[in-house]
C-alpha cells in the first residue's frame, strides 16, 4: 500500500512542478483542477463549468445557452454519491453516450439525452490523466499506476481477453493511448514507447522505442506516423509498423506536453517555454517557430483555413499565419484563470475552455475570441 501512495505522490508532486498543482505526501493531489475540453455535438456543447461538474449546453438560433442538465445531479438519487473528484481527460462522444474518466480513478457512461448515468466502473487501479480512446467497441485508456485497461462500451466490464486489472504498462501513463489497424500505441513516463495488438496483446514492435526521460504526449498523425514527445525536449516521428525514427530528433526549449495539430506533412505544438514549432516531418526541422514569452503552452493548437490557434496559459489566444508563424492578432482573456484544455473545433472556429468554466470562441477570420455567456450550472 505504501508503494502506491508513493507513487501517486511522486506523479502529483511532477504535476504541481508542472502545473503549480498541489500535492500530498500520501494521498495524491488533494485539490486537483481537471482540465477536460470541451465536447461539441451540433448546437450542444458538453463541458466541465467545474473540475468535477459536467453541464450539457443547448445553443438556440441566436447563440443563446440554456443548461439541459448537469453531472451529478445532486437531485438524482443514482447520482448522489458520485464524486468526479476533477477530470482531466476529454470525454469520448459515441452514439448518444459521453464516456467519463476521472482522476479518482473511476470510468462511466452518461447519456447525452437526458444525463442519466448507463454505467459506472470505480475498480479502476489508479488515476486517469490522459484521454480515453475508443477502439471499435473498446474503450482504452492508462493509469498513473501502471496500468492499460480496455472496457467494452456496451456495459463498463472487461473487454474479452483482457486482464480484469488492466495490462500491466510497467510504468505510470499519462499520454492517452492511439489505435491504428488493430494495435495500440502507449508511452509510460519511465520513457518507453510501445505498441501491442488488440487481439492478444503481442508485441507489434520488436523493441521499445526508448526516451531519456518522461513520455506525456503521443499523437497519431496519421496512420503511418506516431508523434512523440519527451518532458526532456525532445521531439520524435516514428513508423507506427516498426517503432522506429523516420526524421532527426528535434529538439524543443522547453518540456512538451500538448497535442500537436497536423497539416500537409507540418506537426504543431507548443512547449513550457511558450515556443510554438511548424516541423517538417520528413526533415525533422522547423519550418517556423513563434515565441509567446514567458507563457507555457500546454493547450494544444488547432488548424483552421490557413491560421493556426493557439492560446497559452495565461491566457492569451494567438492567432498565427499557418505558413510564416507570423502573429495574426493576439487577444487575452482577461480574469478568466487559465487554459491547459486544448480547443475543440466548431465549424469554422474554436471553443476554448478554461479552469474557471468560462467558454470562448476563437474566430479566426475576425480573429476576435468573443466569451460566450452560458446558462446556470444546475446548482
Amino acid at each position: 500500500m505504501l508503494r502506491v501512495k508513493l507513487r501517486r505522490s511522486a506523479l502529483a508532486g511532477l504535476l504541481a512542478v508542472f502545473l503549480a498543482i498541489s500535492a500530498s505526501a500520501c494521498m495524491g493531489m488533494p485539490n486537483p483542477q481537471g482540465w477536460a475540453s470541451p465536447v461539441v455535438d451540433g448546437s450542444s456543447v458538453y463541458l466541465f463549468t467545474r473540475k468535477d461538474r459536467l453541464a450539457a449546453i443547448d445553443f438556440d438560433a441566436n447563440g443563446r445557452a440554456t443548461t439541459r442538465w448537469t453531472f451529478p445531479d445532486r437531485d438524482n438519487p443514482n447520482q448522489k454519491k458520485i464524486r468526479l473528484e476533477a477530470v482531466y481527460a476529454t470525454p469520448i462522444l459515441d452514439d448518444g453516450r459521453l464516456y467519463i474518466g476521472s482522476f479518482k480513478g473511476e470510468v462511466m457512461a452518461v447519456s447525452t439525452a437526458d444525463g442519466e448515468l448507463a454505467w459506472r466502473n470505480a475498480a479502476i487501479n489508479g488515476s486517469i490523466v490522459g484521454d480515453p480512446v475508443l477502439a471499435g467497441d473498446i474503450l482504452l485508456f492508462g493509469t498513473t499506476e501502471n496500468r492499460l485497461y480496455a472496457l467494452n462500451k456496451s456495459d463498463g466490464a472487461t473487454a474479452p481477453g483482457w486482464p480484469a486489472g488492466g495490462f500491466d504498462t510497467g510504468a505510470p501513463v499519462w499520454a492517452p493511448p492511439a489505435v491504428a489497424n488493430g494495435v495500440a500505441y502507449f508511452a509510460t513516463m519511465r520513457g518507453e514507447v510501445r505498441a501491442i495488438r488488440l487481439a492478444d496483446r503481442s508485441e507489434a514492435w520488436s523493441e521499445p522505442f526508448k526516451v531519456p526521460g518522461a513520455v506525456a504526449s503521443i499523437a497519431l498523425l496519421d496512420d503511418t506516423r506516431l508523434f512523440v514527445a519527451g518532458l526532456n525536449r525532445s521531439v520524435n516521428i516514428l513508423d507506427t509498423a516498426t517503432g522506429k525514427a523516420v526524421a532527426p530528433m528535434f529538439q524543443a526549449s522547453d518540456w512538451v506536453w500538448n497535442t500537436p495539430a497536423f497539416n500537409e506533412g507540418i506537426a504543431y505544438f507548443g512547449d513550457f517555454a511558450g515556443k510554438v514549432y511548424a516541423l517538417d516531418i520528413t526533415t525533422g526541422q522547423a519550418r517556423w517557430t513563434y515565441s509567446a514569452p514567458h507563457n507555457k503552452i500546454r493547450s494544444g493548437p488547432i488548424v483552421i483555413g490557413d491560421a493556426l490557434v493557439v492560446v497559452d496559459r495565461d491566457p492569451i489566444v494567438h492567432f498565427l499565419d499557418l505558413k510564416t508563424g507570423a502573429a495574426l492578432n493576439t487577444v487575452p482573456l482577461i480574469d478568466s484563470g487559465t487554459v491547459r484544455a486544448d480547443p475543440t473545433p466548431d465549424a469554422a472556429t474554436a471553443l476554448i475552455v478554461t479552469t474557471k468554466g468560462k467558454l470562448f470562441r476563437a474566430d479566426p477570420k475576425t480573429r476576435s475570441v468573443p466569451d460566450i455567456p452560458l446558462g446556470g450550472d444546475g446548482e
